[in-house]
């Protein structure tokens, strides 16, 4: 077994860890539990990862019953907080009461006097970071938790609890839990180069996307009786993967793995960890056997050509294109409250795939910097990193740059511009509309057709840009729709 830091901190888990969600606790009695547990152990998994709600506290039991009698100096316990464990109307959230009452009653679950990783396992928008920082640093204090991390937060909420930290003086963050798999890579656009920053490591879960990657899901027949994709109590968060096209696509892959020596899930494991910032992959396994096949994914080192491609830099492609999972692509960055709307127009679209709907961005033009600009351009982008806030789509232009944030962080931006003493422009209610189509470079004149015929559409463009072979244009958002409806239209005939 390897081990790797969580992030830039000093504990270190095992490249496999091996967690209880949908199994310790339900599917699986006390008695299984413990023989998978103690196998992981033998093989040199040390991070075992529950939650106080996985099963309603029945996954965090089970899993105490079976840790006793190994050394405790050997293990790195997770578990988490957040949702709500009863009706209680403070039993729920990242606010001090629950934090402390989740912590006290985690360690008579797990019998433990102390937990080496507790995380939170959404954000919670009703309390303010402050107060959840200095909770959990407290207990820290205490001796109660090691460390802290976060699941499944945003880049800009990850930079926000980084940064209160550091300004309170207290413990930050070590850890991010985010699902992470072949077929879902959404992480690498921004979670995980804020990770990178501020010194956290992703801790993730479904690497093999519930079961998808194994390869056992056929398409055109039924789930194997007795799997999760038969299960309706617990397949509610795999439905959209058990598709043909979906299926159809993992069989290709499986084959591939297969000509390279490897199992789907091993290589499907091995993906995920060719990402340096994941410190450990962390699987299910309803029996010791499952364990022993999915740790052997450890230290595989994936083939050079499976490298980054150049229109999707943080996708591993390279030789998969023949797998199908090389399509063309339109994505659009709508508002919150376009989503739906956006979502049930690209569906209609024959041919459009990898739909992703996010916020809405503010656009901040900065102008009449003096040469030499690159200074100039440092001291404007640092004011602005230095609030946690990412920025998107960076321009650099000869006495100016131009940038994209968050809609809901354009305020502080706007005030640092200020302290900054620079000359700036916000719009707001901006969109993204990014056209990916493979070789688009390749037809000559097709980005400025596609750029004129928006135009024509009565479209306002503020910025056109040629990003390898995609077209990026920022607009204003209530034309987003329209014009992703528009060019999925136009890239189908």
């Amino acid at each position: 077994m390897r081990y790797r830091k969580l992030g830039k901190h000093s504990i270190r888990v095992s490249e496999v860890g091996l967690g209880g969600w949908l199994t310790q606790g339900r599917s699986i009695d006390d008695s299984t539990t413990d023989m998978i547990v103690h196998k992981a152990f033998e093989l040199g998994v040390n991070f075992f990862d529950t939650a106080d709600v996985y099963n309603k506290g029945e996954a965090e039991l089970s899993l105490g019953k079976a840790i006793v009698g190994i050394r405790r100096e050997d293990l790195v316990i997770a578990t988490k907080c957040f949702f709500p464990f009863t009706d209680g109307p403070n039993d729920r959230g990242n606010g001090r009461k629950h934090i402390f009452e989740s912590v006290h009653n985690s360690l008579k679950r797990l019998r433990l006097d102390y937990i080496d990783l507790f995380q939170f396992h959404r954000y919670d928008a009703d309390t303010e970071v402050e107060e959840t920082v200095r909770a959990i640093d407290d207990l820290i204090r205490q001796g109660k938790v090691l460390y802290w991390g976060v699941s499944e937060w945003q880049a800009h909420q990850i930079a926000d609890a980084a940064h209160t930290a550091k300004a309170l003086n207290a413990n930050p963050p070590v850890s991010n839990q985010p699902q992470y798999h072949m077929l879902n890579p959404s992480i690498e656009q921004s979670v995980i180069p804020a990770s990178e920053q501020f010194g956290l490591g992703q801790v993730v879960f479904s690497p093999l996307a519930q079961g998808v990657l194994t390869g056992k899901y056929l398409p055109g027949q039924s789930a194997p009786a007795g799997s999760r994709g038969a299960d309706e109590s617990s397949n509610n968060f795999m439905k959209g993967m058990l598709t043909d096209e979906t299926l159809t696509r993992v069989q290709e892959l499986k084959a591939y793995a297969n000509e390279q020596g490897y199992t789907l899930a091993q290589f499907a494991l091995a993906w995920c960890l060719r990402q340096p910032n994941v410190s450990s992959v962390i699987v299910g396994a309803t029996s010791p056997e499952q364990i022993e096949v999915n740790v052997a994914a450890r230290g595989i080192e994936l083939r050079r050509g499976l490298g980054a491609s150049r229109s999707h830099p943080g996708r591993d492609y390279g030789s998969l294109r023949k797998s199908g999972f090389m399509t063309e692509t339109l994505a659009c960055d709508v508002p919150a409250s376009h989503a739906s709307a956006a979502e049930t127009e690209f569906e209609k679209q024959r041919g459009v795939s990898d739909v992703e709907v996010r916020a809405g961005y503010a656009q901040v033009h900065v102008e009449g910097l003096s040469q030499p600009v690159m200074p100039e351009r440092l001291r404007v982008l640092r004011a602005v990193a230095e609030l946690g806030v990412s920025l998107d789509f960076l321009k650099l232009a000869p006495a100016g740059l131009s940038f994209l944030v968050p809609g809901d962080r354009a305020e502080r931006v706007v005030q640092a511009l200020d302290g900054a003493g620079v000359a700036y422009d916000v719009r707001r209610n901006r969109a993204i509309v990014l056209v990916h189509a493979v070789n688009i470079r390749d037809e000559e004149g097709l980005l400025a057709d596609i750029v004129r015929e928006v135009i024509a559409q009565g479209v306002v463009i503020d910025h056109v840009g040629d990003m390898h072979d995609r077209l990026l244009m920022v607009l204003d958002a209530d034309d987003a729709a329209r014009t992703a409806r528009y060019l999925g239209e136009r890239l189908i005939s």
